[in-house]
């Protein structure tokens, strides 16, 4: 995932040291995602 965020938006990566927790921050907050192990992530059923 950390990669296609890159390909797409790779001026903000770059402004962004810490881009990967925003991601993961991201994900928490959406209601559809849900962790289902440590690193990874699934849409809701």
């Amino acid at each position: 995932m950390y990669t296609e965020v890159s390909r797409g938006a790779p001026d903000r990566v770059q402004a962004n040291p810490n881009f990967k927790a925003k991601v993961r921050q991201t994900l928490q907050l959406l209601p559809d995602c849900v962790a289902e192990a440590r690193g990874v992530w699934a849409l809701a059923a």
